[in-house]
């Protein structure tokens, strides 16, 4: 910490959050020299587990509103700067080292770093990476608005100040299985959203609504909120891309692929730099039965990978595992076997777990032999 006052202040807003913290504080260790925990209401040991690490705990009576919460967080920071996390959020190793050179720099407003966003039961290959603002000046003029998905304002549209450092990572578990169950968000995060549409009906709102749907496994409802979303969208919107992945999404699970094949290319011609909105073209073409097209799209897709824009929400297994396993699929439909198979042997080189490459490799060996011996023998 500096002699007079701290450069960077951690600042959190938490409830029941005991079991996550020590593993988020510990990670900003050597970058955060002030903690700030904003408590919305813990029943649990999250204030002890705040204090020691030497956090100063503040309560908040919860309104229904995260940017509410947000801001009372950075009106209690003394730093030069703000680091917002949360708890199921870490710095990954490293990170804190790459950050802390920016903050001696008077040219800098703002660092934008790396989300990791795992999914589904475990943290491994199956993630979203985009660029997030993490850290910025303690100005009066950056504060959070909308109550769900808050976003800060006072930022300039050139972002003039503001650089990335993609090589540092927040690493974010809270989309798991098994934090999506113990917290039930899903009910809380309907009553805002809902109550927010009631006040202001917006392409934003609708979308949130759409991916709290969607989360549900509602997916019906989800596609009409995102339908609606669409509607009210300016096409210029950041959010747009991750609004036409949704849709797109949404009517391929629901096996309505020729809706998810008009949306998509609809979004590529807004977004042409979104290869997950090309993996949907290809996923729909799949469902279609058009392989050929779908082999085009699978390997657009994977040559896309390095290309993408950073500050889009992108799912990595899109341009990696995933495409190689649809393009085995589409591979083997048309009959080119030994492509499907160096294909699926791809995606297991890229996930080793991923259990249904390894079937098709094995059962597709298998029958290659059968057929070689039955042949040998007819001959």
């Amino acid at each position: 910490m500096g002699e007079n006052k701290p450069q960077v202040s951690l600042c959190m807003i938490v409830k029941d959050e005991a079991e996550n913290l020590p593993r988020c504080l510990s990670s900003v260790y050597g970058l955060a020299d002030e903690i700030v925990i904003v408590d919305t209401g813990s029943a649990d040991d999250t204030r002890a587990a705040a204090e020691r690490f030497g956090a100063r705990v503040f309560s908040f009576a919860w309104v229904d509103d995260f940017s509410s919460a947000r801001n009372y967080s950075l009106e209690q920071a003394g730093g030069e700067w703000v680091l917002v996390m949360d708890a199921d959020e870490e710095l990954a190793p490293g990170s804190a080292i790459l950050l802390r050179p920016f903050l001696q720099r008077r040219d800098v407003e703002g660092l934008f770093i790396t989300m990791v966003n795992f999914h589904g039961e475990n943290a491994g290959t199956d993630l979203e990476t985009y660029l997030y603002l993490k850290i910025f000046r303690n100005r009066s003029c950056y504060r959070y608005t909308r109550p769900l998905h808050e976003q800060l304002l006072g930022i300039p549209a050139d972002l003039k100040g503001f650089l990335a450092v993609p090589e540092a990572r927040c690493l974010h578990y809270g989309y798991l299985s098994q934090y999506e169950q113990k917290k039930d968000k899903s009910n809380r995060n309907f009553g805002i959203i809902r109550a927010e549409i009631e006040r202001s009906p917006d392409a934003f709102n609708y979308l949130s609504l759409a991916q709290e749907y969607f989360r549900a496994g509602r997916l019906e409802e989800a596609v009409k909120a995102a339908l609606e979303s669409c509607r009210l969208l300016d096409k210029r919107a950041y959010y747009g891309a991750k609004l036409y992945k949704l849709l797109g999404t949404g009517y391929c699970q629901l096996e309505r692929y020729r809706e998810a094949l008009e949306v998509c290319r609809e979004g590529v011609i807004h977004y042409p730099d979104y290869p997950d909105l090309v993996y949907l073209l290809g996923a729909a073409c799949l469902g279609l039965e058009r392989y050929a097209q779908a082999v085009g799209f699978f390997r657009q897709c994977l040559a896309m990978g390095s290309l993408a824009s950073p500050l889009l929400m992108r799912d990595q297994a899109y341009t990696g595992y995933r495409a190689y396993l649809a393009l085995g699929q589409a591979y083997f439909s048309l009959g080119k076997v030994e492509d499907a198979i160096e294909c699926y042997r791809r995606a297991l080189g890229l996930n080793p777990d991923c259990l249904s490459a390894a079937e098709r490799v094995e059962e597709l060996l298998r029958c290659q032999s059968s057929q070689e011996t039955g042949g040998s023998q007819n001959g």
